[in-house]
C-alpha cells in the first residue's frame, strides 16, 4: 500500500482561538464626524424638544423654525410717531434618514463545522455595525460639506490681491497657506464675520499629521505653537478618513460648539416593547419553544452611543426542516445644523490648508 494513503487531511485550526488571525479584517476605523454630530445635539435641539421629536411616527414632517433677522430702522429725529417693523420667519425641514441591518444564524449549518454559530453570529453582527458606523459617518461628513456656508467672496486669479489679506476665496471654502497660519488666523477670519467661540472641528486624518509637528518639539518648541493652537478656540477636535480621504492636505470643518447635531429615533411600534436581554425580553421568548413562524418585536440601546436606540424584530422561520433565526436592528436619523435667512449662509465653514508643513 502506498504510504500516501495514510496521509493525514489538512489541519483547520479554530476560529477566534486566541491568535491575531481575522484582526485586521475586523478592523474598525475612527469615525470622528459622527462622533462631532452626537457629541453636540444635545446643545443644538435641547432635551425637551429631542424628546418630541423621538415620539414623533416617521410619516411626520419635522421643520424647525427661526425669527429672519432685519435691519431696524434707527430714527435721528423727533417724532411723536412710532413705526412698527414687521417680524418675519423661515423653517428649515429636517431629513429622516432610516437604516437597517439584518442577520441570520441557522445552528444546523455548525452542527459538524470547525466554526462555532456563537463566532458566526458574533462577525456578522461586527460586519453589520461597521457598516452602520461608516454609514453614519459618510452620512455626517456629507451632510456638513452639503451644508457647509457659501457666502465667501471667491477671489479671482491672476495679479488681483485676495478680497481679504487673512486667507484666499475658493467656492464654499477659506484657504490659507499652512496648518501655522489656519490655527493664526482663525478666530480672527471667524470674528470678522461676528461669530464666537469655542469652535468645534472635524478634520480628515492628514490634520493629525500637522498636529503632531505643531504640538511636539521643533516647530511646536521653537513657535510656541502650543498656546497658538489653543489661542484659535477649538476646543473639541475629531477626524475621520471619510473627510477628504486621499487629499494629502489638511481640510477643517469649523462651526460653534453647539451648532450641529444628529438625532436617533425608533418608530413607535418599537418604543413600548421590552429591551432585548431584560426579564420581559427573555419570558416572550418562551413562545418560540418548540415553533417557528413567529416574530418578536423589542428594542437595544447602541452599544458605542448610550442613548441611541434600535428597533429590534427576531423572528424564528422553518428552512428545509431547520430553524432560522433572522434579527432586524432598525433606526432612524437626522442632521441639522443652525441656519439663517441668508441664502448659503451656515455656522459650518470649510477651512482648506494648501500644503503640508515641511
Amino acid at each position: 500500500m502506498s504510504i500516501t494513503a495514510t496521509t493525514l487531511p489538512e489541519m483547520i485550526a479554530s476560529i477566534d482561538n486566541g491568535s491575531q488571525f481575522g484582526a485586521l479584517e475586523k478592523r474598525m476605523s475612527h469615525y470622528g464626524a459622527i462622533n462631532m454630530f452626537y457629541r453636540n445635539a444635545n446643545a443644538l435641539f435641547g432635551a425637551a424638544l429631542i424628546a418630541e421629536l423621538r415620539k414623533l411616527p416617521f410619516t411626520r414632517t419635522v421643520k424647525i423654525p427661526i425669527f429672519d433677522k432685519y435691519d431696524h430702522t434707527i430714527l435721528t429725529a423727533r417724532s411723536c410717531d412710532i413705526a412698527c417693523n414687521n417680524v418675519d420667519t423661515r423653517t428649515k425641514t429636517l431629513t429622516r434618514t432610516h437604516l437597517a441591518i439584518d442577520i441570520c444564524i441557522n445552528p444546523t449549518d455548525y452542527e459538524n463545522n470547525y466554526a462555532k454559530m456563537s463566532q458566526a453570529l458574533m462577525h456578522r453582527y461586527i460586519m453589520a455595525k461597521k457598516a452602520v458606523y461608516r454609514t453614519l459617518d459618510t452620512m455626517a461628513v456629507t451632510y456638513a460639506d452639503a451644508n457647509k456656508d457659501t457666502t465667501m467672496t471667491v477671489d479671482p486669479g491672476g495679479a488681483t490681491p485676495n478680497a481679504n489679506p487673512l486667507f484666499t476665496g475658493k467656492a464654499g471654502a477659506y484657504e490659507l497657506p499652512s496648518t501655522l497660519k489656519f490655527y493664526a488666523y482663525l478666530a480672527t477670519i471667524l470674528e470678522q464675520l461676528d461669530i464666537d467661540g469655542p469652535y468645534l472641528d472635524i478634520a480628515n486624518t492628514v490634520a493629525n499629521a500637522e498636529q503632531n509637528i505643531l504640538r511636539n518639539p521643533g516647530n511646536g518648541a521653537l513657535l510656541d505653537t502650543t498656546s497658538l493652537m489653543n489661542g484659535a478656540g477649538i476646543t473639541q477636535y475629531d477626524y475621520s478618513n471619510r473627510v477628504a480621504p486621499g487629499v494629502l492636505m489638511p481640510v477643517h470643518y469649523i462651526a460653534p460648539v453647539g451648532s450641529i447635531g444628529v438625532l436617533n429615533m425608533i418608530d413607535p411600534v418599537y418604543q413600548d416593547k421590552p429591551v432585548i436581554g431584560s426579564g420581559d425580553s427573555i419570558e416572550q421568548w418562551k413562545d418560540f419553544k418548540n415553533k417557528t413562524e413567529l416574530k418578536a418585536w423589542g428594542q437595544t440601546p447602541d452599544e458605542v452611543f448610550n442613548d441611541w436606540d434600535w428597533g429590534v424584530l427576531q423572528e424564528v422561520v422553518c428552512v428545509n426542516e431547520t430553524i432560522l433565526y433572522k434579527v432586524k436592528f432598525s433606526a432612524d436619523f437626522m442632521f441639522a445644523c443652525d441656519f439663517t435667512s441668508v441664502a448659503g449662509e451656515s455656522p459650518l465653514k470649510r477651512f482648506d490648508v494648501a500644503a503640508l508643513t515641511t
